[in-house]
């Protein structure tokens, strides 16, 4: 999506009265330059920003512009290198991971409002790395952990249903 077609978009919003825009689904926000610059224009317009991102993409720019959303998730979803793999099939746990605390470090030396959250999806292939996940996070000194359960049945993806035992077998 171009960058004039965002903005009149973030426009319209604004014009309604909308009180907030979180950038984020369907794919990695970041990919598409135009986003970038996208979350000064919407606090310009009287909105509050917020973003999902995976954290592979984010660079100086980027972290400075998140300094004034309202909120950041960041897309961990596993607390070792192993387990991201697994469930992202690429190796960009250790980049995510320097991003994410490069992010609050930010957020210290600016005294920002936003709140960071490490973003957490329950799947089969990172269960056991959910609590290193959440230590990891509060290690780095992230605000907020969220663990959410993947949508397995709108999917089609029953086989990959996490069990009562799968759960008990966690630490």
């Amino acid at each position: 999506m171009s960058g004039r077609h965002l903005r009149k978009l973030v426009d319209f919003m604004a014009d309604w009265g909308v009180r907030g825009i979180c950038i984020g689904g369907g794919g990695e926000p970041l990919m598409n330059r135009e986003v970038w610059g996208l979350l000064p224009y919407i606090s310009e317009r009287g909105m509050e920003p917020a973003v999902v991102t995976n954290g592979s993409l984010m660079d100086e720019v980027i972290i400075a512009e998140m300094m004034q959303c309202r909120w950041v998730g960041i897309s961990l979803d596993a607390g070792d290198r192993e387990a991201f793999r697994r469930v992202h099939g690429v190796d960009f746990f250790d980049r995510v991971v320097q991003n994410l605390t490069r992010l609050v470090e930010k957020k210290a030396q600016t005294a920002a409002r936003v709140s960071i959250a490490c973003k957490l999806l329950l799947h089969p292939a990172n269960l056991d790395s959910l609590y290193p996940a959440c230590r990891l996070a509060k290690a780095i000194g992230v605000d907020d952990s969220h663990v959410r359960p993947m949508d397995t049945e709108r999917l089609g993806l029953q086989d990959l249903r996490i069990t009562p035992g799968d759960l008990a077998r966690l630490p």
